[in-house]
């Protein structure tokens, strides 16, 4: 059987804490602010089979953590949107919860995008050392272990310019250099 995907779209509380006594929830909120939550929006989960799910309750799903195997929670169906196994894997390889609640509701283009066949496709990326985008083409497209997700391996070219003997004759060097980008660090896509 299939199972479905999901992204937190908020934090889950732990509902052990919210209903346990006062003193203990103003003495927690006292030593450490709040209460951390049990897990942070942007969380990517799937459903456990249908006999560990909970009898009764119709507006709740067991989970269990996409990274975290040993995560197992009861959320709330609201609390949750249904994710393809495929943007579930992009979006994995994102270490930044709230960006990959960003791609999800702002960059749709590039999930789906991440679905498509890619190889050879030319594409800007956002590098953070030159804190500029610098044209690329893509060479794969998969799994990069011990990453978890689903990863781009892109061949950048630079070209630099020198100027020799006199000021009007320059000379062009081209560096191939190879480098790994999560799906979020794509700025545009060129056909």
């Amino acid at each position: 059987m299939k199972r479905s995907n999901f992204i937190l779209l908020r934090d889950l509380e732990d509902p052990s804490n919210q209903a346990s006594g006062v003193l203990w929830g103003m003495l927690s909120n006292y030593m450490y602010g709040t209460l951390p939550p049990i897990a942070l929006k942007g969380e990517l989960f799937e459903a456990l089979p249908e006999d560990e799910q909970p009898v009764g309750i119709e507006d709740k799903i067991a989970l269990r953590g996409l990274k975290q195997k040993c995560l197992k929670v009861e959320c709330p169906k609201e609390d949750l949107q249904v994710i393809d196994e495929h943007d579930a894997q992009i979006l994995l390889a994102v270490q930044s919860y709230s960006e990959r609640c960003r791609m999800l509701n702002e960059r749709q283009d590039l999930l789906r995008w991440g679905g498509s066949e890619n190889e050879g496709c030319q594409v800007l990326v956002w590098m953070e050392d030159l804190k500029k985008n610098v044209d690329a083409v893509v060479h794969y497209k998969g799994a990069l272990p011990p990453f978890d997700g689903i990863m781009f391996g892109v061949e950048i070219v630079v070209s630099v310019f020198l100027k020799l003997l006199y000021p009007l004759i320059n000379i062009e060097f081209v560096c191939n250099v190879c480098y790994v980008f999560l799906l979020c660090h794509l700025e545009r896509i060129c056909f």
